[in-house]
């Protein structure tokens, strides 16, 4: 509980002093795909908003969602699938563009991790779809096609 409170107050404020450095952009009155601040705020925002739920998680005492850990894995051997794994979705990304790629890491990830199938498959395909009409649609922003459908 007090390793959630200390992650939870240092992502907080890394996140609150990423947003105010957003401020110095050089800001430019055109398309939100070309504001520089833009995607570094998201990401400062989101980061403290998965900080504060650490933080309530740590004073209310109770668990926001339970992962279960694999028995047979150690910590160390989690962190080398990780690895391993984001090794693997660049090669992926490389050959076979975003798309593809995206979706099986994002269903391998949470597997290595130790959620259920289930829940591994309703994350990836939403969480894929988010992105790529995020990035591609609204903020214009060119993904990936790889060498293989080039």
């Amino acid at each position: 509980m007090r390793k959630d409170l200390v992650n939870g107050i240092v992502g907080l404020t890394v996140g609150a002093f990423a947003y105010w450095e957003t401020f110095r952009f050089d800001r430019r009155e055109a398309f939100i795909s070309e504001n520089p601040a833009l995607y570094p705020q998201l990401l400062s925002i989101v980061l403290c908003l998965l900080s504060a739920s650490l933080v309530i998680k740590a004073i209310a005492g109770k668990e926001l969602q339970h992962i279960k850990a694999n028995s047979e894995s150690s910590g160390i051997w989690r962190m080398m699938k990780v690895v391993i794994s984001l090794v693997g979705y660049s090669v992926g990304i490389y050959l076979f563009g975003f798309i593809l790629p995206s979706l099986l890491f994002m269903y391998i990830m949470p597997l290595q991790l130790g959620t259920s199938k289930r829940t591994a498959l309703l994350v990836s395909a939403p969480l894929t779809i988010a992105l790529y009409v995020t990035f591609f649609l609204l903020f214009k922003v060119p993904i990936p096609h790889g060498v293989v459908f080039g």
